[in-house]
């Protein structure tokens, strides 16, 4: 009679199985079968696995999959993937996009503007940067950062600017660091009449000229022409010779 009994159970439950050799000794409720293996463990036994940084900076957590329980290392999804921290160091070009919580509208006017513009010339100064290209649309900031020595951070500067702005902002921002093709005089200009022309594609002006909320801007050149791309390389290099000194 037993053994018709133990195949009709769960095979968790059934004897000799490694669930039911762990949770032995466990009194069964009445008329409900066997104690469940969850409830026969304490609840740290259950904790979440610790995440570590892979081999390029991204967060991984180690997982156990099948009855051998086999290692294996996944990656944690419910942050972007990063590079590790020296790819945002030095003169290195990366186009950031920060996005609004929830793609809420942000309000820009002239005081919500002028805040950001003095944010971002600290945060710049700070750490050694300069602008290239700055567009803030109603729902999200894009800006490409430029090294200007070999102590500049831009995850530093980042999160400077983040926690400054009065603006709720999604968890992460998105970063693109630029490689060496994309850095290249021709293809970088490019990238920055591409973000130039962003209010334009959006329907919120006719012309480039016309949408006031952005710019560049190196630090110690408050009349740099936001439009003059070759001024502002002749400014960035005068910064960062002065960085050099």
């Amino acid at each position: 009679m037993r053994g018709k009994l133990e195949r009709h159970r769960p095979r968790c439950h059934q004897r000799g199985h490694v669930a039911s050799k762990l949770s032995s000794g466990v009194t069964s409720r009445r008329g409900k079968g066997p104690t469940p293996f969850s409830q026969t463990r304490p609840r740290s036994w259950f904790k979440r696995p610790a995440r570590r940084r892979g081999p390029r900076g991204n967060r991984y957590f180690v997982a156990s999959f099948g009855k051998n329980n086999d290692k294996k290392l996944m990656w944690d999804k419910r942050r972007l993937p990063r590079l590790a921290p020296e790819y945002y160091q030095g003169f290195a070009h990366v186009h950031w996009t920060h996005v609004s919580k929830n793609r809420h509208s942000i309000s820009w006017d002239a005081s919500l503007y002028g805040h950001f513009r003095e944010v971002l010339l600290h945060a710049s100064a700070r750490y050694a940067m300069g602008c290239a290209r700055y567009v803030c649309m109603p729902d999200h900031i894009h800006l490409i950062w430029v090294g200007a020595s070999s102590g500049s951070d831009q995850l530093k500067a980042t999160r400077f600017l983040r926690r400054h702005l009065d603006v709720s902002w999604q968890k992460q921002a998105h970063d693109h660091v630029l490689r060496e093709s994309e850095r290249s005089r021709g293809a970088f200009v490019d990238t920055c009449q591409y973000l130039r022309e962003n209010p334009v594609r959006a329907g919120l002006v006719a012309r480039v000229e016309e949408w006031p909320y952005a710019g560049n801007m190196v630090p110690g050149f408050p009349d740099l022409d936001p439009w003059d791309s070759d001024q502002f390389w002749k400014c960035f290099l005068a910064y960062r010779t002065s960085q050099a000194d």
